[in-house]
C-alpha cells in the first residue's frame, strides 16, 4: 500500500490500462458473437421455391412434397396452397388499395401453389439445387433458385474480417 501511495499516478495509469485491455477483449468477443449470430440468422432465411401449376391436384403436390422431404440435403419442406398464398399476399399489401382493387377485378386467385424448401446445410446448397433439378414432375411450373451463395459469401467474408 505504501508503494501505491508513493506512486499514485503510476498506480492509476496501471489500473486504467488493465481496465482498457479487459474492455477491448470483451468488446472483441461481443463482436465475434454478434457476427456469428448474424451469419446464422441469414443462413436460416435462405430457402428454395418450387412454383407449381395452379390446376395441380393436392394429392400430387403432397406426393412431390414427400419426395423432396426424403432428400438428404433437405431440412424442411413447406407447402403453400393457393389460398394461403393469396392471404399472405393480401396481408403484405393491405395498405396498397390499388393492388387489392386489382385482385378484386380479376375475380379469381391468380397465385399458384408452391413448395418452400429449406436446406440442412448451406455448404451443400449446390447438391440440393442439383437434386431438385433432377426431379422431373409435370406439376412443377417454375423453379426459383436465386443464388444466395454470393450473399452468404459476403457475410462470411465480413465475419472473418471482424474475427
Amino acid at each position: 500500500m505504501q508503494d501505491v501511495a508513493r506512486n499514485i499516478w503510476l498506480s492509476i495509469i496501471t489500473v486504467i490500462i488493465i481496465t482498457l485491455a479487459l474492455f477491448s477483449v470483451n468488446l472483441l468477443l461481443g463482436v465475434k458473437i454478434l457476427t456469428s449470430a448474424t451469419v446464422g440468422a441469414v443462413k436460416e432465411k435462405v430457402d428454395v421455391s418450387l412454383y407449381l401449376k395452379s390446376e395441380a391436384p393436392e394429392e400430387l403436390i403432397l406426393n412431390l412434397k414427400s419426395q423432396i422431404s426424403n432428400l438428404n440435403s433437405v431440412k424442411q419442406v413447406n407447402y403453400v396452397s393457393k389460398q394461403a398464398a393469396l392471404q399472405s399476399f393480401r396481408a403484405k399489401h393491405k395498405n396498397n388499395q390499388e393492388i387489392l382493387q386489382a385482385l378484386l377485378e380479376l375475380g379469381k386467385n391468380p397465385l399458384s401453389p408452391s413448395l418452400i424448401i429449406k436446406p440442412k446445410d448451406m455448404n451443400n446448397y449446390d447438391e440440393l439445387i442439383a437434386s431438385l433439378n433432377k426431379i422431373d414432375n409435370d406439376i412443377i411450373e417454375s423453379r426459383n433458385f436465386d443464388d444466395h451463395k454470393a450473399i452468404l459469401a459476403k457475410i462470411n467474408n465480413i465475419a472473418q474480417k471482424a474475427n
